[in-house]
């Protein structure tokens, strides 16, 4: 649930074991996905969190994604996302965001990188977007593993329509193949004493008071 919004199921995604089970396919053919009803214009900074396995390696698939979809122009694209795995620079994980009023996007494929994921491996990831120190930060099992500049994007500029889990909002990128075990959304900058503790902690745990 995204601000009173329950995500709905599309295609053979399933809820099974406590976890969205996604079995890969086309864009946007097998996955969840929310209207957010401009639920996150109002914050200039996020933080996202999820659990979740891959069953197999594939590039450019999205463990989440929330946008607006426009035709898949620049510029125009407005997003934000997790891709656990890129299909350039060493199959790297990544996180980016594209406010939709530029031509470009900010991603931490910039500098030196995490090692690319396995499969069969549960992951917690934690994406922290402030806005205020013009940083994005990537932490994967409760360790930053790269952070790159927002370079000015704002995320009340994003004004995202669409929430999508395992799927792209925009391109035409193959969905996730795999569970996603939970999600969560911060309206702010989560501490790295926060995600440590909620890393320590696991799914289904929410620690209020660190």
């Amino acid at each position: 649930s995204v601000g009173g919004a329950t995500a709905v199921t599309v295609g053979s995604a399933s809820f099974a074991g406590g976890k969205l089970q996604i079995p890969g396919g086309a864009a946007r053919a097998n996955c969840a996905t929310a209207n957010l009803n401009n639920t996150l214009a109002t914050n200039i900074s996020l933080t996202v969190e999820g659990w979740f396995t891959m069953n197999s390696l594939q590039n450019w698939s999205k463990l989440w994604m929330f946008g607006r979809p426009n035709g898949g122009n620049e510029p125009g694209l407005g997003y934000m996302e997790f891709t656990p795995r890129a299909g350039a620079d060493g199959n790297v994980p990544s996180m980016s965001v594209n406010t939709g009023g530029r031509s470009f996007e900010s991603n931490t494929r910039t500098a030196s990188n995490p090692a690319f994921l396995a499969t069969a491996d549960e992951y917690h990831a934690v994406c922290v977007y402030d806005t205020g120190a013009n940083l994005m930060s990537l932490y994967l099992n409760g360790q930053l593993v790269d952070s790159a500049a927002m370079v000015e994007a704002n995320l009340t500029q994003l004004t995202a329509t669409e929430a999508y889990f395992g799927a792209a909002v925009n391109y035409g990128d193959a969905n996730l193949n795999g569970a996603i075990n939970e999600m969560r959304i911060y309206n702010g900058p989560v501490s790295p004493l926060q995600v440590a503790l909620n890393h320590a902690a696991g799914p289904d745990n929410v620690i209020t008071n660190p």
